[in-house]
């Protein structure tokens, strides 16, 4: 437990001096709702122009760093967190439409605690056991598209759509597959900020 609040202050603190977050609603395994929250850094990024028939077209690329926390609700079983870091590539298309694609690598440490009371017998006697739960290692392999818009703007509002698999090992020694889609927004905070 006391290395999953030492995880969790460090990501909040993280997140709290962020330019750019990107909050997003998570929909596990298409029952659980739950909340993700990121703050993207730019690792390198050059921009690619190239002269077309019908125009100008300008294409950003970048690797990016993606540490994020996120939290769904199981209702009436559990509550699950998650600290993790993706490696982002993203390819994002200026001119002349305003699209990003993102493909992401990623590993996770993923909480979950019983919702409820949770007892054990030992000796013969039925005690409570507090902060009841499971610790899991979670690659992750995700896709996303986003669209800026308000390009006016000098920090434009973004929303994405991103689709997120995860692989729950040791799940009763195995591994179990699950599934997160991500509706999200970025906030840009700071001017030329494209993550």
């Amino acid at each position: 437990m006391k290395y999953f609040t030492t995880l969790l202050c460090c990501c909040l603190v993280s997140i709290s001096w962020a330019q750019t977050y990107r909050i997003s609603y998570v929909n596990h395994n298409f029952s659980h709702p739950g909340i993700s929250i990121a703050k993207p850094q730019v690792l390198t990024y050059k921009t690619i122009t190239k002269n077309k028939k019908k125009g100008e077209k300008v294409i950003g690329k970048q690797n990016i760093l993606l540490p994020q926390f996120t939290y769904y609700n199981q209702i009436r079983t559990q509550n699950n967190f998650s600290l993790g870091c993706e490696i982002v590539r993203q390819r994002h298309r200026m001119k002349p439409a305003n699209w990003q694609f993102e493909t992401g690598l990623g590993i996770h440490y993923v909480r979950s605690f019983n919702a409820g009371k949770t007892f054990k017998i030992e000796d013969g006697e039925v005690m409570r056991v507090r902060f009841a739960g499971q610790n899991y290692f979670a690659p992750s392999l995700s896709y996303s598209v986003g669209r800026d818009f308000l390009k006016k703007r000098p920090n434009p509002i973004s929303v994405y759509l991103k689709p997120q698999a995860f692989f729950l090992m040791p799940y009763n020694q195995s591994v179990v597959p699950s599934f997160n889609l991500q509706f999200g927004i970025r906030l840009h905070l700071k001017q030329q900020s494209n993550a």
